[in-house]
């Protein structure tokens, strides 16, 4: 019973390394749920059939969030109490749409649709035909999604907080506004519980256990109405992203350990992000 989500590239300040989520069964001698304060817990699904890709866009924004609710009942969570989901599709071989400057984009859109659906932040509905990489208006705020030659079917891990769960640990997410902003992680890890030294630095950052941020800028490349070469270099536009993301955060909590990546398609707001931290409870 064990996920593995691989995402390579470590441009920038990024050390490469992993984490180990390790769910461990609460001891028996825990009081009831509802006496204690929630804690990390984690759900992990994978869809039983090979998805295609390049077949019905709805059929398979149903089938990711079909997969992400049966995550999140492994969890023992709602779909309102998710705080994030790590959704992984399978990578397509190639695309027949120039605008794809990013490969896999379009699949990871729609991991990220189907999620939006599976936590209520999307109407399926609303969704239309041409909406898929085009209307980014239309995002959801707890997912970061994935794509990969090595797997064959949609698969996902959830992190919530479940009251009964155990253990020290706590998750919270937020929304980053771009590639650049630092003041929203910071209000995410104040939010969190974490404090601020005298000079305005995180006081306690060995608190952090994890911390994910998936960030882009806007569609033409610019940041804060800047122009940018992100999209207009020899150097692939994921590479830009993950180089820029990795020293925002590694300023921010003060190591090279933490996972970083670009191009949030259909993730947060355009030309934002999406932000996630395990922090121990004080």
């Amino acid at each position: 019973r064990s996920h593995l989500l691989t995402a390579v590239g470590c441009e920038g300040v990024a050390t490469p390394f992993g984490y180990a989520l390790i769910d461990v069964a609460p001891d028996a001698r825990m009081p009831a749920r509802s006496e204690i304060e929630p804690r990390l817990t984690v759900g992990c699904a994978a869809s039983a059939g090979t998805p295609n890709l390049k077949g019905n866009d709805a059929e398979i924004i149903a089938l990711v969030a079909q997969t992400v609710r049966a995550a999140a009942a492994d969890a023992g969570l709602q779909p309102s109490e998710v705080v994030m989901a790590f959704v992984k599709v399978p990578q397509p071989a190639g695309s027949a749409d120039p605008g794809e400057r990013v490969r896999g984009r379009r699949a990871r859109g729609l991991a990220a649709l189907g999620t939006g659906v599976a936590l209520g932040e999307i109407e399926s509905g609303a969704i239309t035909p041409d909406a898929v990489g085009r209307d980014l208006r239309l995002y959801c705020s707890r997912v970061q999604a994935f794509g990969g030659p090595e797997v064959t079917r949609i698969e996902v891990i959830v992190l919530g907080n479940r009251s009964g769960a155990g253990g020290s640990l706590v998750a919270h997410a937020g929304l980053a506004r771009d590639l650049i902003d630092g003041t929203s992680l910071k209000h995410l890890l104040l939010g969190a519980g974490l404090r601020l030294d005298a000079e305005g630095q995180l006081a306690d950052p060995e608190r952090i256990a994890a911390f994910f941020l998936k960030a882009g800028p806007s569609a033409d490349g610019s940041v804060r109405g800047a122009r940018t070469t992100i999209f207009g270099s020899s150097i692939p536009p994921e590479k830009h992203m993950r180089a820029a993301v990795s020293g925002l955060v590694g300023g921010l909590i003060g190591t090279t350990r933490a996972f970083t990546t670009g191009d949030p398609i259909h993730q947060g707001p355009e030309g934002g992000g999406v932000a996630c931290a395990i922090v121990r409870a004080a």
